[in-house]
Protein backbone atom coordinates (compact mmCIF):
# COMPACT_ATOMS: atom_id res chain seq x y z
CA UNK A 1 0.00 0.00 0.00
CA UNK A 2 1.27 3.16 -0.93
CA UNK A 3 0.94 5.89 1.86
CA UNK A 4 1.59 9.51 0.62
CA UNK A 5 3.56 11.86 3.02
CA UNK A 6 0.95 14.27 4.96
CA UNK A 7 3.14 16.93 4.45
CA UNK A 8 3.18 17.01 1.06
CA UNK A 9 1.41 20.16 1.16
CA UNK A 10 2.65 21.67 3.58
CA UNK A 11 6.01 21.38 1.45
CA UNK A 12 4.29 23.17 -1.56
CA UNK A 13 2.76 26.22 0.53
CA UNK A 14 6.63 26.49 2.07
CA UNK A 15 7.96 26.62 -1.65
CA UNK A 16 5.33 29.51 -2.39
CA UNK A 17 6.09 31.28 0.56
CA UNK A 18 9.40 31.92 -0.76
CA UNK A 19 8.46 32.52 -4.54
CA UNK A 20 5.11 35.07 -3.67
CA UNK A 21 6.10 36.55 -0.32
CA UNK A 22 9.59 36.19 0.11
CA UNK A 23 10.76 36.48 -3.00
CA UNK A 24 9.27 39.67 -4.94
CA UNK A 25 10.95 43.05 -4.57
CA UNK A 26 9.21 44.86 -1.94
CA UNK A 27 9.04 48.80 -1.26
CA UNK A 28 8.75 47.94 2.26
CA UNK A 29 12.54 46.46 2.11
CA UNK A 30 13.99 49.55 -0.18
CA UNK A 31 13.08 47.53 -3.46
CA UNK A 32 14.75 44.39 -2.26
CA UNK A 33 12.99 41.01 -1.97
CA UNK A 34 12.04 40.16 1.80
CA UNK A 35 14.58 37.41 1.31
CA UNK A 36 16.54 38.12 -1.58
CA UNK A 37 18.30 34.76 -1.39
CA UNK A 38 15.53 32.05 -0.34
CA UNK A 39 14.42 32.56 -4.24
CA UNK A 40 17.96 31.80 -5.82
CA UNK A 41 18.59 29.06 -3.40
CA UNK A 42 15.75 27.37 -3.85
CA UNK A 43 16.47 27.85 -7.68
CA UNK A 44 19.91 26.02 -7.85
CA UNK A 45 18.43 23.38 -5.48
CA UNK A 46 20.53 24.29 -2.58
CA UNK A 47 17.53 24.91 0.06
CA UNK A 48 16.44 21.72 1.50
CA UNK A 49 12.60 22.30 2.81
CA UNK A 50 11.34 20.07 4.93
CA UNK A 51 9.21 19.37 7.97
CA UNK A 52 10.00 19.25 11.59
CA UNK A 53 8.11 16.91 13.78
CA UNK A 54 9.56 16.92 17.51
CA UNK A 55 6.77 14.12 18.20
CA UNK A 56 8.68 11.92 16.33
CA UNK A 57 12.75 12.95 16.17
CA UNK A 58 14.84 15.65 17.26
CA UNK A 59 16.21 18.82 16.15
CA UNK A 60 19.74 17.32 16.14
CA UNK A 61 17.95 14.53 13.77
CA UNK A 62 16.80 17.47 11.62
CA UNK A 63 20.07 18.71 11.73
CA UNK A 64 22.21 15.73 10.97
CA UNK A 65 19.82 14.76 7.99
CA UNK A 66 20.57 18.15 6.80
CA UNK A 67 24.30 17.95 7.26
CA UNK A 68 24.45 15.15 5.24
CA UNK A 69 22.47 16.39 2.37
CA UNK A 70 23.31 17.77 -1.01
CA UNK A 71 21.79 21.19 0.81
CA UNK A 72 23.44 24.29 1.84
CA UNK A 73 20.98 25.60 4.10
CA UNK A 74 17.42 24.37 4.94
CA UNK A 75 14.11 25.89 6.22
CA UNK A 76 11.92 23.51 8.50
CA UNK A 77 8.48 23.80 9.44
CA UNK A 78 7.58 22.74 12.75
CA UNK A 79 4.20 21.09 13.27
CA UNK A 80 2.91 19.10 15.63
CA UNK A 81 3.06 21.73 18.40
CA UNK A 82 1.34 23.93 20.05
CA UNK A 83 1.44 27.64 18.71
CA UNK A 84 5.04 29.44 19.79
CA UNK A 85 3.24 33.19 20.97
CA UNK A 86 5.60 35.97 19.58
CA UNK A 87 7.45 36.90 22.95
CA UNK A 88 8.71 33.61 22.65
CA UNK A 89 10.00 33.44 19.03
CA UNK A 90 14.03 34.56 19.80
CA UNK A 91 13.43 32.55 23.37
CA UNK A 92 13.28 29.67 20.59
CA UNK A 93 15.28 30.75 18.15
CA UNK A 94 18.26 31.09 21.29
CA UNK A 95 17.74 27.56 22.58
CA UNK A 96 17.90 26.30 19.10
CA UNK A 97 21.12 28.01 18.22
CA UNK A 98 22.59 26.65 21.67
CA UNK A 99 21.78 23.34 20.96
CA UNK A 100 23.38 22.95 17.23
CA UNK A 101 26.36 24.96 19.02
CA UNK A 102 26.43 22.08 21.55
CA UNK A 103 26.29 19.55 19.33
CA UNK A 104 29.23 20.69 16.90
CA UNK A 105 27.30 22.37 14.42
CA UNK A 106 29.15 25.81 14.83
CA UNK A 107 29.01 26.88 11.10
CA UNK A 108 25.00 27.30 11.56
CA UNK A 109 22.88 29.93 12.30
CA UNK A 110 19.55 29.50 13.13
CA UNK A 111 16.43 32.20 12.35
CA UNK A 112 13.08 31.25 13.55
CA UNK A 113 9.92 33.20 11.55
CA UNK A 114 7.53 32.85 14.07
CA UNK A 115 3.50 33.54 11.73
CA UNK A 116 2.64 35.19 15.66
CA UNK A 117 5.34 37.83 14.79
CA UNK A 118 3.83 41.05 14.84
CA UNK A 119 6.87 43.66 15.44
CA UNK A 120 8.20 42.25 11.51
CA UNK A 121 5.31 44.66 10.18
CA UNK A 122 6.60 47.75 7.75
CA UNK A 123 3.95 49.74 6.92
CA UNK A 124 1.27 47.17 7.44
CA UNK A 125 3.28 44.73 5.26
CA UNK A 126 4.24 41.69 7.61
CA UNK A 127 6.12 38.82 5.57
CA UNK A 128 6.03 36.72 8.60
CA UNK A 129 1.69 36.48 9.19
CA UNK A 130 2.28 34.39 5.81
CA UNK A 131 4.20 31.52 7.25
CA UNK A 132 2.42 28.40 6.53
CA UNK A 133 3.82 27.21 9.73
CA UNK A 134 6.52 28.52 12.21
CA UNK A 135 9.52 28.15 10.08
CA UNK A 136 12.92 27.04 11.50
CA UNK A 137 15.78 28.37 8.61
CA UNK A 138 19.50 26.94 9.03
CA UNK A 139 22.05 28.48 7.29
CA UNK A 140 25.29 28.71 6.85
CA UNK A 141 27.23 31.64 9.31
CA UNK A 142 29.65 32.80 6.82
CA UNK A 143 26.76 33.00 4.07
CA UNK A 144 24.79 35.06 6.78
CA UNK A 145 27.52 37.04 7.47
CA UNK A 146 28.21 37.90 3.45
CA UNK A 147 24.65 38.49 2.80
CA UNK A 148 24.53 41.23 6.01
CA UNK A 149 27.71 43.05 4.88
CA UNK A 150 25.41 43.10 0.89
CA UNK A 151 22.27 44.09 2.93
CA UNK A 152 23.42 46.94 5.25
CA UNK A 153 24.97 48.75 1.71
CA UNK A 154 20.88 48.86 0.93
CA UNK A 155 17.57 50.91 1.40
CA UNK A 156 16.60 47.09 2.81
CA UNK A 157 16.28 48.87 6.83
CA UNK A 158 15.45 52.17 6.10
CA UNK A 159 11.28 51.66 6.62
CA UNK A 160 11.61 49.78 9.73
CA UNK A 161 10.80 50.57 13.25
CA UNK A 162 13.42 50.86 15.26
CA UNK A 163 11.86 48.09 17.34
CA UNK A 164 11.89 45.79 14.36
CA UNK A 165 16.02 46.62 13.52
CA UNK A 166 16.66 46.18 17.45
CA UNK A 167 14.93 42.76 17.04
CA UNK A 168 17.43 41.82 13.88
CA UNK A 169 20.10 43.08 15.77
CA UNK A 170 21.05 46.34 13.39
Amino acid sequence: MNEKCPYTNLKKRMKGYINFILRPKREEFGNIPVCPFAGPELDQDKLMIDVFDPSKETFIDKMNEFKSSKYNSALFAQVNTDTIPESDTRKYQSYLNKLIKTNGFTNYKIICFNPEDTITNIDGFNPRQFAPAFLINVADKKELGKAHRTIMKSKYFDRMSDAYKKYLNV
